[in-house]
């Protein structure tokens, strides 16, 4: 389940003990990457089921916890 394997690899790497390079230079597997961009296409499209939304939404929730970590990361950084 794309669910499962997105909190996996948040928290592989939340346990890892990041420094703040490591955070900035997180992506997730390529594999969820393409699921992510075919979910944005059929959103685009219109054709998203509701399931596939709910997936998109949890995509879209990560990105945004992400993009505050990195620019946290960043701010560490330039201290």
């Amino acid at each position: 389940m794309v669910a499962t394997r997105l909190v996996d690899s948040v928290a592989e790497l939340l346990t890892s003990s990041p420094k703040p390079e490591d955070v900035l230079s997180f992506k997730l597997p390529q594999d969820l990457q393409d699921r992510s961009s075919y979910l944005l296409e059929r959103n685009r499209e219109g054709l998203l089921s509701t399931d596939e939304k709910e997936e998109l939404d949890q995509f879209v929730f990560l990105e945004h916890v992400f993009r505050i970590a990195k620019a946290r990361a960043r701010m560490q950084l330039a201290a």
